[in-house]
């Protein structure tokens, strides 16, 4: 009995040590460069000459992003209102009860629409946050409850989502999607 006991026990231990170690709903894109989404294949369209996105070093550390590299986009004048980059690289997905909440922070020059969208198996989705703050970070918070048990691949963000009468230069980072 006892040796049953332990037994019992020990499966239990390592079922929930498993369960801790391995059910996390969500994952950052941090940008680092050990890090998440600085080596994946980033696509910028819409944007008149579509300059890539770069990850620099972060120009304004501090308050609630002290990470040390972020990814920039440049929204140019000549480009499109809904400028965009999308990826791949994040793997299939299913939003489930766990993990329906995406965060992106931004600094942003001007307030304006950011747009976050997911493509694949399932029919697209777009949410749409706003920065209520310029020249500093800001986390936005998108709620994708009304997908659970869709399967998606491709992630497209549009931080600014606006005709321009300047080029808009947007830093982006520690983007939390589902695994």
């Amino acid at each position: 009995m006892k040796k049953e006991l332990t037994r019992l026990i020990a499966i239990l231990f390592v079922l929930a040590i498993s369960s801790s170690v391995f059910a996390q709903p969500t994952h950052t894109i941090n940008f680092e460069p050990a890090g998440v989404g600085a080596n994946w294949d980033w696509t910028v369209t819409e944007n008149a000459d579509n300059p890539p996105l770069e990850f620099i070093a972060n120009p304004v550390s501090g308050g609630i992003n002290t990470s040390p590299t972020v990814a920039k986009f440049i929204a140019r004048q000549a480009g499109q209102p809904y400028a965009l980059f999308f990826t791949d690289d994040a793997g299939q997905f299913t939003f489930d009860a766990t993990n329906t909440t995406v965060k992106i922070m931004v600094y942003k020059p001007v307030i304006s629409p950011v747009h976050f969208k997911v493509e694949g198996l399932s029919p697209a989705i777009e949410l749409v946050g706003a920065n209520t703050v310029i020249n500093q970070w800001q986390e936005i918070t998108f709620d994708f409850s009304a997908a659970i048990g869709n399967t998606y691949s491709r992630l497209v963000i549009i931080p600014d989502f606006l005709a321009r009468s300047q080029d808009n230069t947007i830093y982006v980072d520690n983007i939390q999607v589902p695994n």
